[in-house]
């Protein structure tokens, strides 16, 4: 039988990419098709979140022609000398990392994404399904939304005054932004708790807890965090980073324009004070926010359109 081998980076800090990378492999090995995820560090496995996904190394792959390969972005500049003549997808979960490894020479992605080897181009949102269309138009894509796990990432009713934020791509925007609420001093106790370097199920603790998250997205296909915050039902204010347009919508969530901090400040202190006149009214948003996440990036939505895809190539 077909063996589908799912190539990932040894970075071993939080990704949400690489995590869905093993959960692709888990989807396919929990519905009968052998999958592995291919590490080059024998033995190296991502352990800031619970997995038993099978994972192999590229010393000990031995790849038939009847095999497939699945490679990020990232990797796509290797596709015309990588095992030739076997079939190829390549999962693009950031469009603005396309054209990153062909800078020198961008003609040489059109002749990776149009190889006769690459079967199948996948992405996972809107926004990047027609960034992709304008690079590389007519070749076969699927879009498989990003989920979102139900079983960490729901809601929480008792929230406390906490603002919850992940800031790391965008860490000047947040100490400015931090430096501002401070000076103004109108966020009526409410504490900052910075997730930085938790398990998921670490930050899934945290933000089921908190009332507001600050979203710093920047240049995203989509966004795990902001979407996963929704999902605890917080209210998320910020940055949508382009990606996340299709769920920053304006009836559960806060949209902010990129590095208007004078704005962002505002609108936290806005919010912070609608929690202290109406909390039914706040938490209600959060419900409808959360509701809203699971219901359109659900884990089943997604195994099915993972196996409709797959299944077209076994």
């Amino acid at each position: 039988m077909e063996i589908v081998y799912v190539i990932c980076s040894d970075h071993p800090f939080p990704s949400g990419g690489i995590m869905k990378l093993y959960q692709f492999v888990d989807i396919l090995n929990l519905n009968g098709i052998p999958s592995f995820v291919v590490h080059k560090k024998k033995g190296f496995r991502i352990n800031w979140f619970i997995n038993s996904t099978q994972i192999i190394d590229y010393q000990s792959i031995i790849v038939k022609k009847d095999d497939i390969l699945i490679l990020p972005e990232g990797y796509a500049a290797s596709i015309p000398n990588l095992y030739p003549g076997i079939r190829k997808i390549i999962y693009n979960q950031n469009s603005f990392n396309t054209l990153r490894p062909f800078y020198d020479d961008p003609r040489a992605a059109s002749i990776a994404y149009n190889h006769p080897d690459v079967v199948q181009i996948l992405v996972v949102s809107n926004y990047d399904l027609i960034a992709l269309e304008m690079m590389f138009p007519g070749n076969n894509k699927s879009l498989i939304h990003t989920s979102i796990n139900e079983k960490l990432f729901h809601y929480h009713p008792h929230k406390t005054k906490t603002i919850a934020v992940m800031p790391r791509k965008m860490w000047d925007d947040f100490s400015y932004l931090h430096s501002l609420l401070k000076l103004k001093d109108e966020i009526n106790g409410y504490t900052f708790n910075v997730i930085n370097d938790l398990t998921l199920e670490e930050t899934a603790k945290v933000l089921k807890e908190s009332s507001i998250f600050l979203s710093f997205s920047h240049k995203e296909s989509f966004g795990l965090p902001p979407a996963e915050a929704m999902a605890c039902g917080c209210i998320v204010i910020g940055y949508h980073g382009q990606g996340g347009k299709e769920f920053f919508r304006n009836t559960i969530s806060y949209p902010i324009e990129q590095s208007d901090i004078p704005g962002y400040a505002k609108r936290i202190i806005n919010v912070v004070n609608k929690f202290e006149e109406d909390p039914e009214k706040m938490n209600w948003m959060g419900q409808k926010a959360s509701a809203f996440i699971l219901e359109n990036y659900s884990t089943s939505q997604q195994q099915s359109a993972i196996l409709e895809m797959i299944r077209k190539f076994i």
